[in-house]
């Protein structure tokens, strides 16, 4: 954090951004060592407060978020919608599917994966249970997207319409922005880890100094 220390005291706006759970430690680290007129000039975020303060900033916040049950009753109906459609991935009898087909859909937003992708690797295998899984999943998962974007916003795409916002509209161009405390990323975090570096006049050097 020395870097964050070292604009903070040129009065260079500076952006910590750690993993969600220790956001508060870190505002209480830079409290004792800055004291409180110095520390409140570091804005410290975790990916899920980064995410709402880019929506708020830019006018794209939402009210009608997704919550976990809903999440779970949408995937029943489009599991039911493709009844006749699904051969191996089918819901008929299998209670679990809707539980393993949520892990599944949010292993795939998290691995930014998109459904075309699963149809073009399904292309390249020879077995025939794995291709139609395959091609079952790519369904399951755009069926699924498309019952929520009729009512809700799904926070598993948070991050994916973070990245696509400051790929638009960097509103962090004038940031110090460092990384500290992360052990690793998913595929969906480092788009968002690669998009001020990329796209604004950043040192990458301060940027990245903690990955």
């Amino acid at each position: 954090r020395s870097s964050a220390a070292s604009d903070v005291y040129k009065r260079q706006p500076v952006m910590l951004i750690v993993p969600d759970q220790s956001t508060f430690e870190c505002e209480k680290t830079l409290l004792d060592v800055f004291g409180a007129k110095k520390a409140e000039k570091v804005l410290v975020f975790g990916f899920s407060r980064l995410c709402k303060y880019v929506f708020e900033l830019t006018g794209n916040s939402a009210d009608n978020v997704i919550d976990e049950g809903t999440r779970a009753v949408v995937m029943s109906l489009a599991l039911e919608e493709l009844t006749e459609k699904l051969r191996l991935l089918s819901s008929k009898g299998n209670k679990s599917l809707v539980d393993v087909m949520l892990q599944t859909v949010s292993d795939l937003k998290k691995s930014s994966v998109t459904s075309d992708e699963l149809r073009s690797a399904s292309m390249l295998v020879c077995d025939e249970t794995l291709k139609t899984k395959l091609n079952e999943t790519a369904l399951i998962s755009d069926t699924f997207d498309a019952l929520v974007s009729q009512s809700y916003i799904d926070p598993m795409d948070d991050l994916t319409r973070l990245n696509d916002i400051l790929l638009k509209n960097n509103v962090l161009r004038n940031y110090t922005i460092i990384f500290d405390g992360f052990s690793g990323f998913t595929m969906q975090q480092l788009k968002v880890v690669r998009s001020p570096v990329s796209y604004t006049h950043l040192r990458a050097h301060e940027t990245l100094a903690n990955l």
